[in-house]
């Protein structure tokens, strides 16, 4: 049996959270680590991820309001092809986030659900203390 879990984190104490979760509670898979902030590359080789992926903002930083959506599709889709390549042949997947109603996370799982309809998927909300 082929297990994925997969984590998001956005800051330096989540990524921390997410090792410890992992480290606890998910012996038996593959760990991908994702995140879409570059400051946290600083802090992520702390645990043996098999792999981490900086994946790019869904809007543009800094752009006008049409700005942000211009590209806003296929930026959305770039980042779920970039997470479902590392869930192939995967018979259970886990999605671990800090943040269940994220539209991100959304995509992502209805789109691996899609993708992997053979595949159990399941989201896992971390809870960090400060939203949650």
């Amino acid at each position: 049996m082929s297990i994925k879990y997969l984590f998001f984190a956005d800051g330096e104490l989540r990524v921390f959270i997410s090792e410890l979760v992992a480290k606890q509670y998910c012996q038996d898979g593959e760990h991908h680590f994702y995140t879409f902030h570059p400051a946290i590359q600083e802090t992520w080789d702390l645990f043996p991820w098999h792999s981490k992926t900086l994946l790019p903002w869904i809007h543009k930083e800094g752009a006008s309001a049409f700005e942000k959506y211009v590209g806003l599709r296929k930026r959305i889709h770039h980042i779920l092809q970039t997470v479902a390549d590392q869930c192939v042949g995967a018979d259970e997947i886990y999605i671990h986030t800090f943040q269940i109603y994220s539209e991100r996370i959304n995509y992502l799982f209805k789109y691996l659900q899609a993708r992997y309809p053979q595949a159990k998927i399941r989201a896992r909300l971390i809870p960090d203390g400060s939203l949650n």
